[in-house]
């Protein structure tokens, strides 16, 4: 009986502790242990892309595997935050869900919205005052677009709160691929 067994670990307690075993310099797996968050970013970014090509491919066979190492990438950062007592998987979790709740006040809470539309102005309102909180001093109308983001993204991001700020949409992309990703 191997060691997770005996553990009697499931679901994601049982791929954290897998994470913590890989990164564990007492007999983890020297790859894993030498990895720091610039060197995951590249498998991270694939992963995302994989993601996003199962999706455009309509496979859900590929999909399920590709959300499995797309979250082993999410432990993976978790685990080496962990390690630097920065944060654990548990503060993203908790992050991530109070996050959903504030931007969903027609559903957790007694706010009404008539449509998508209004919803959609409704969470970058509160996505803009979210920013406001971080940071007042260094605020711009790009703050928070990813300069790491997939084109097409920053490309609407830039466009939606130029258009807030009063500013003239970004100029068209010449690069080749900016458009609807079709493959990866």
């Amino acid at each position: 009986m191997d060691e997770i067994t005996k553990k009697n670990l499931t679901g994601i307690e049982r791929l954290l502790y897998i994470m913590a075993r890989l990164r564990d310099p007492d007999g983890g797996c020297p790859w894993d242990i030498e990895q720091d968050f610039s060197t995951i970013v590249p498998y991270t970014i694939e992963e995302a892309y994989e993601v996003a090509d199962a999706i455009e491919h309509q496979d859900m066979t590929a999909l399920k595997d590709e959300l499995g190492d797309l979250l082993l990438q999410v432990v993976f950062h978790a685990q080496m935050a962990e390690e630097n007592e920065e944060f654990n998987f548990q503060v993203v979790v908790d992050g991530i869900s109070e996050k959903m709740i504030r931007r969903h006040p027609h559903v957790f809470g007694s706010e009404q919205m008539a449509s998508v539309d209004q919803q959609r102005i409704a969470w970058e309102d509160q996505k803009a005052r979210e920013r406001k909180e971080k940071s007042d001093a260094s605020l711009s109308a790009l703050s928070g677009v990813a300069c790491a983001s997939a084109p097409t993204d920053n490309r609407d991001r830039e466009e939606h709160r130029g258009n807030a700020a009063c500013l003239p949409p970004p100029p068209p992309s010449r690069e080749p691929g900016r458009g609807r990703l079709t493959t990866v």
